[in-house]
């Protein structure tokens, strides 16, 4: 993986609850969801190639797409594969339907 510098720029940092829950639940993917956060554009999307993905994130393919088959289902993020290339989008707070929650 990339070294994660933590940034002081909120936008580039998950909300603390999010990371929160990616620290208890899949602690294996922590790193891979800071990146994401740290990469993603203004539209919450990131495009990795595959090609490219040892020698920029220093791990596998299959390593990479087993974290975010965790993130995934934690609802953090959607992952859309082609041939080339991992698209991926992060869930945001305003992407969050609460309608289904019981309260």
């Amino acid at each position: 993986m990339k070294v994660i510098n933590f940034s002081n720029d909120p936008a580039k940092m998950p909300p603390l609850l999010y990371l929160e829950q990616v620290a208890e639940h899949c602690p294996k993917a922590v790193s891979t969801y800071l990146l994401i956060w740290r990469e993603k554009d203004k539209q919450g999307k990131l495009i990795i190639d595959k090609d490219e993905i040892k020698n920029n994130y220093l791990t596998t393919l299959t390593k990479l797409k087993n974290n975010l088959v965790l993130l995934v289902k934690e609802a953090l993020i959607s992952i859309h594969e082609t041939p080339n290339a991992l698209h991926i989008e992060v869930v945001e707070w305003n992407d969050i339907d609460y309608s289904d929650i019981a309260c």
